[in-house]
């Protein structure tokens, strides 16, 4: 997801550690930002009193879209309407269960009405061929490293069998020449 729909789109899901880095993000950079703001503003705009306090609202709008934003796609992982930020605004109970929905529960498994997971993106990723040939291809580097240069050579010349058109192949046919000057 790209950076300016994270914090400005109500579409899509987010699974926690997007949503904990997200909120974490905006909150700092509020805090940071408004204290330097509104330093600069007292400073600056002493006879445009109005001038200064339309930037202060500006800036208290931003952040709060934002992290209505963020929660909305938060909720949206959860397959529950983004409406359900304003349960925040029960006293007591409703930060609780607002605290403990979006910030612990796992997302829905599987896409819903609101998207397809978005681990599952991150998984299939994980699991291209190519990403699987840099394991092995890593993992030969390994044990050439613990000195087991056969167990090295096979796994090279698995990665070239297995994914003769990738980046890893070319990196393992290196690997394995120099690992064969090695040996010689």
């Amino acid at each position: 997801m790209k950076l300016l729909a994270l914090f400005f789109s109500l579409k899509g899901r987010i699974p926690r550690s997007t949503f904990w880095c997200s909120k974490i993000t905006v909150l700092s950079l509020y805090g940071f930002g408004y204290r330097l703001l509104d330093w600069y503003l007292q400073n600056s705009f002493k006879e445009f009193t109005s001038w200064a306090s339309f930037v202060e609202f500006a800036v208290i709008a931003t952040v709060l879209w934002c992290m209505f934003a963020i929660y909305a796609k938060r909720w949206h992982d959860l397959d529950k309407s983004a409406a359900m930020s304003f349960t925040w605004f029960i006293p007591i109970v409703g930060t609780i269960w607002v605290f403990v929905q979006t910030g612990l529960f796992q997302g829905t498994n599987g896409p819903n009405q609101y998207g397809d997971n978005p681990l599952a993106a991150q998984e299939e990723q994980d699991k291209s061929p190519n990403n699987v040939a840099f394991g092995l291809l890593s993992n030969g580097s390994r044990i050439e490293a613990k000195g087991d240069l056969e167990a090295a050579a096979a796994i090279y010349n698995e990665v070239i069998a297995k994914y003769p058109n990738s980046d890893a192949a070319k990196d393992a046919a290196i690997a394995l020449r120099v690992l064969n000057e090695r040996r010689t």
